[in-house]
């Protein structure tokens, strides 16, 4: 009974490690709570590490030691997939590559709502020369505020918006906004009509579907 159990221990802890690893494959990268936590592979790692560990304690006692090697195999497996992940988009804060006439350089800052200032936001996103900034979970409003800095500083962007909370279900917060700025130098852009069941949109929280009008 017991090896029964461990068994089925093993096969549950297997479907998670993949399905917090890749739960693209599985279509479940916009779901609930795994659109949360790939975005915190680091937290991720640390937590197969530990039970690596664990694991690797109770391979001491004869009685669990092919169930502990099990979990300890899989556990090994995910977190170094999650390593691979993590280091193939980049680890530490290295500088910006140089930029080219062909670049293209977008800056994107979940704001939080009212708790960055725009004048911060517009200040970091001149200094990255950004030609794209998205903001979510910020309103039109805060979003325009930051197109004045920049266009203050030089640097000028027309401002994009999409908000759920006007929509059934959807409570107004800012988090249900999202503002994108982009400059003029790309072009005139509008935003394409979306839903919010997913088929042109993020179906939780809102993204700006933008697409050029003059070719």
């Amino acid at each position: 009974m017991l090896r029964l159990i461990g068994i089925l221990v093993t096969v549950v802890f297997a479907i998670v490690a993949a399905l917090v690893t890749w739960p693209q494959f599985f279509r479940l990268e916009r779901a609930f709570p795994f659109a949360q936590i790939v975005s915190l592979r680091g937290a991720l790692v640390v937590a197969f590490a530990v039970i690596v560990v664990l694991m690797l304690l109770l391979c001491l006692a004869r009685t669990v030691r092919a169930f502990a090697a099990s979990i300890l195999l899989i556990a090994v497996v995910a977190g170094g997939a999650n390593v691979a992940v993590m280091s193939s988009r980049g680890l530490g804060a290295s500088t910006l590559p140089a930029k080219t006439e062909q670049s293209l350089r977008v800056m994107t800052w979940n704001t939080a709502g009212e708790a960055t200032d725009p004048a911060t936001i517009a200040r970091t996103a001149v200094s990255m020369e950004a030609d794209i900034v998205a903001l979510p979970e910020t309103t039109i409003e805060s979003g325009e505020q930051v197109a004045i800095a920049m266009r203050e500083m030089g640097h000028p962007m027309w401002a994009h918006h999409e908000d759920f909370g006007d929509r059934e279900d959807y409570p107004d917060w800012d988090a249900n906004s999202t503002t994108l700025l982009i400059s003029p130098e790309l072009g005139d852009y509008a935003v394409v009509e979306s839903s919010s069941d997913g088929t042109t949109n993020t179906s939780a929280v809102p993204s700006v579907v933008a697409m050029p009008v003059d070719g």
